[in-house]
């Protein structure tokens, strides 16, 4: 059978775009080489995400789903057993701070009325399709035009704070606002999550401004779904099959079959199976779509070596561990509800720039900084009674120097259970479980170029029209009938959706659908 377009991959993006598409008519595949959909959005990689973007609810309707919506989103936490709770009620946040930092108490409310302003002008550019420089379209401008008016109504300290944020490093961002070292710590790292990144790199603030503009609370509102992260791409599975899309999971892609005019034609699993379409939308990334899918010499060699370049090296490892009992964080003795957020252990934005320091050579942190999660505080204990622990650890660089993940497994969940027992002791002896994800599991299980969750830096020379190259903004390929729809494309990574949609769109407006 020959369908309008095959859609490689199911992760959020590609079960966003290919709901969309199913519902404009178009005859749609969805070739996912795991077992399982979902991509990194699943319970085993993932522990939260920003709230749905409008635009992916009004494209394909996520009304009715069992969203978590934690008090605390995030509380920072020390050895001291010192807390620093962030509110979804920035006034108790406010409160909070009062007893320990009055002057950032009184700060606060600024910060969060100020910046997410701000960043309110990046999210007018990151909601629409990046625009073509050499031809801007008559949407092109209206998306400029509707974010210059927004920048233009933000208040003269606001537009001129924006025009200098961006290129700062988070570090002297924080400081700038805040005293406290915790409080500072907390916010930066929001500004380095995922990123080969420091706190002290510039253009680290540009990333914090990006992950704001999909989701304004200052820490992220923490978001997750009765039963997990799964529970949400489950989700899109099935609105994108209610909607008339055919999804086949463990058939894994070998090559993009391209025609003798360079327009693609169809694809060829690793079975040997030929499906012929008229499009493909790769919600893989980037690198794996070019340089792995298609046929070397079909597509210009500048492009393949530009390709090559985009930095996309992972430092993100995933932990999840299943214990016997509670963990107990000292910390968290009188804020019970805080187990329902994340909590952030990484006391100060030096602690964080020494553990970057570790990844630049190579190296994994000794003490990395860790974001946690205890999905059992909400969701209950498993059918066996254990808890559950996930974690989030930086930095862990995807190519160790002179050693293999498959034989530093260990010393990774060592080095993590180290730290944690820094602010929850006793932990390690409550794990009768543990799974280590690292950024190589990442790249070769998950897909992810370069074991990034990301699938590339947000950096100012990676973002808007150069993602993920100059003259690809647009989401559409090298090649006739190819467009990129993953976390590497424009707008760029999280659990947002916005690249499968804005790439499903440009699909839409290039190849019209059969009758």
């Amino acid at each position: 059978m020959s369908y309008d377009v095959i859609v490689i991959g199911a992760g959020h993006n590609g079960l966003v775009a290919s709901a969309v598409l199913a519902r404009a008519g178009y005859s749609t595949l969805v070739l996912e080489r795991r077992a399982t959909v979902g991509g990194a959005a699943v319970s085993a990689l993932a522990h939260s995400m920003p709230p749905v973007h409008p635009a992916v609810t009004r494209a394909i309707g996520l009304d009715g789903l069992p969203w978590i919506r934690p008090e605390i989103p995030l509380t920072a936490i020390d050895a001291a057993e010192r807390a620093v709770p962030f509110y979804a009620d920035h006034g108790r946040t406010s409160e909070a701070l009062a007893a320990s930092a009055p002057k950032d108490a009184a700060r606060y409310p600024t910060f969060v009325a100020q910046v997410p302003a701000a960043a309110a002008v990046v999210a007018a550019v990151l909601a629409r399709r990046a625009p073509d420089m050499d031809a801007p379209t008559f949407q092109d401008l209206m998306m400029l035009g509707g974010a210059a008016r927004k920048f233009r109504a933000l208040d003269r300290r606001v537009a001129f704070g924006l025009l200098r944020w961006g290129p700062m490093p988070i570090a002297d961002f924080v400081e700038e606002w805040f005293d406290d070292p915790l409080l500072r710590a907390a916010i930066a790292a929001r500004g380095i999550f995922g990123g080969m990144l420091g706190p002290r790199s510039a253009g680290s603030t540009l990333t914090y401004l990006y992950q704001l503009a999909f989701d304004p609370h200052p820490l992220g509102s923490g978001l997750t779904l009765a039963g997990g992260m799964s529970a949400f791409t489950d989700a899109l599975a099935r609105t994108a099959q209610a909607a008339g899309a055919i999804i086949r999971v463990s058939s894994d892609v070998r090559r993009i079959e391209v025609d003798g005019n360079d327009a693609v034609s169809g694809v060829t699993l690793e079975s040997g199976e030929t499906i012929p379409c008229r499009a493909v939308l790769s919600a893989a990334g980037p690198k794996r779509t070019l340089l792995d899918l298609v046929e070397p010499g079909v597509i210009a060699p500048d492009t393949i070596t530009r390709t090559r370049n985009i930095r996309a090296r992972g430092v993100t490892a995933k932990v999840n561990l299943s214990l016997d009992s509670a963990p107990v964080f000292p910390a968290l003795a009188s804020l019970p509800a805080a187990l329902q957020g994340r909590l952030h252990v990484g006391p100060t934005v030096d602690y964080l720039e020494r553990a970057f320091d570790a990844a630049k050579y190579g190296e994994m942190s000794a003490e990395p900084w860790l974001e946690i999660a205890v999905p059992s505080a909400h969701a209950g204990t498993d059918a066996s009674g254990r808890h559950a622990l996930s974690i989030y650890a930086q930095y862990m660089p995807r190519h160790l120097r002179g050693a293999s993940w498959s034989d530093e497994k260990a010393e990774l969940l060592t080095r993590v259970m180290n730290v944690l027992e820094t602010v929850a002791p006793g932990t390690r002896g409550r794990v009768v479980a543990s799974e280590v994800i690292t950024p190589d599991d990442l790249e070769v299980e998950y897909g992810m170029d370069g074991g990034h969750i990301h699938h590339g830096e947000h950096t100012l020379d990676q973002m808007l029209i150069a993602r993920p190259l100059l003259g690809l903004s647009g989401h559409a390929g090298p090649l006739e009938g190819l467009f990129l729809g993953s976390a590497g494309s424009h707008p760029g990574g999280g659990i947002t959706g916005m690249p499968g949609l804005l790439a499903a769109e440009d699909l839409r407006r290039s190849v019209k659908r059969r009758p």
